[in-house]
């Protein structure tokens, strides 16, 4: 291939592989309509004589955009979230969060009236939409009051019909103790005081305590399937 020639190939999703030939050989995939259009570009020879070439169209776009995309990678690379993290996509979580703050921001000085988005107001952006996210749905609820502080033993919680029904709870086969996540025991924890533990019953579907915490040395998975009133 002569400097100036160029070859393509379009494929059925019309994606425009194009092969162009500079002081090297080229190649392009484009999307873009007109893309394989045949244009002139202006190159210097070794004597500084200047020549006008063919190529195709794509490069053109290219040169003209390619600013934008080093001015964005600039933008990203001032504050970025990205940090060294076990999970592979975590890395592409933080890239795209970083993309949309750097988006979100490039629109928002354009909106402006900014021909140019200033680099000494990104960190300010930033900064207010930190603010402006953390204060979404944030709302003051009053405290609650006690009758009393003491606490006399485990508060034993209504029973929720939905919950588990007293046929299947009191059932004396298929409640066996299994060990599980940490999860609420349904008989003794509350708001107030709550307690997890790492038992479960699977035929319940609960989460409940195998240590005995009263005097009566007896369970809470014990009591939840015996008599829980």
């Amino acid at each position: 291939m002569k400097r100036g020639d160029f070859d393509w190939n379009v494929s059925n999703d019309d994606i425009a592989c194009i092969k162009w030939k500079d002081k090297r050989i080229v190649h392009i995939l484009a999307t873009l309509d007109e893309a394989t259009k045949s244009c002139e570009i202006e190159r210097k020879e070794k004597d500084g004589k200047k020549i006008k070439i063919a190529c195709p169209k794509a490069v053109i776009d290219y040169n003209k955009n390619m600013g934008y995309v080093d001015h964005f990678d600039q933008l990203k690379s001032m504050y970025e979230i990205d940090r060294k993290s076990k999970k592979w996509w975590h890395r592409i979580f933080f890239h795209l969060f970083d993309m949309t703050i750097v988006n979100s921001y490039i629109l928002w000085s354009l909106m402006r009236g900014e021909k140019n988005p200033y680099y000494n107001n990104l960190k300010s952006f930033r900064l207010y939409l930190i603010t402006g996210l953390v204060s979404i749905g944030h709302q003051k609820f009053p405290e609650k009051r006690f009758a009393s502080n003491s606490y006399s033993g485990p508060v034993k919680l209504k029973f929720r019909k939905h919950t588990v029904s007293e046929k299947d709870r009191l059932k004396n086969v298929g409640h066996i103790p299994t060990k599980c996540k940490s999860r609420r025991c349904t008989y003794c924890s509350t708001r107030v005081k709550p307690h997890r533990t790492r038992w479960m019953c699977p035929n319940c579907d609960v989460g409940l305590c195998m240590i005995a915490k009263s005097n009566d040395n007896v369970t809470c998975f014990e009591k939840f399937h015996k008599d829980w009133k």
